[in-house]
């Protein structure tokens, strides 16, 4: 797989799959499929990605299995602010560039210094 295979996934709630994904199940087939790296699962069962308080909840928790960093680094995950709250996760693959899904939105490619999130983000985060 390239990651341009992954462009284009229909977003699907809690999906994890080539035929739709969320942010999150997204990135974890990402981490898996081009950078050989196993990525935690969220460590709370979410009822729907749409719940942005449930998200930020189970991130924020998720979060302390990962370790910050200074600077995004291709293959690690970026965690965004949507409505003010961290509930958004992409993977980072490039310094400037991430592959992320929003609901109602297919999977695509973002600047990370695009109006749209420049301001949105709250940092860089890789795992153990």
């Amino acid at each position: 797989m390239v990651l341009g295979d992954f462009i284009g996934i229909p977003y699907v709630d809690k999906g994890c799959s080539m035929v739709g994904a969320d942010c999150y199940g997204l990135a974890r087939m990402i981490t898996s499929k081009i950078y050989n790296k196993k990525m935690p699962p969220l460590n709370h069962d979410y009822e729907s990605a749409f719940d942005f308080d449930e998200m930020a909840q189970a991130v924020t928790r998720t979060k302390q299995e990962y370790f910050k960093l200074d600077t995004a680094e291709e293959g690690c995950i970026v965690l965004l602010k949507v409505k003010g709250i961290e509930c958004h996760i992409g993977t980072v693959i490039s310094g400037n560039s991430f592959i992320h899904t929003l609901g109602g939105h297919d999977s695509c490619l973002e600047r990370l210094d695009s109006a749209m999130w420049v301001k949105r983000i709250e940092g860089f985060y890789a795992w153990h």
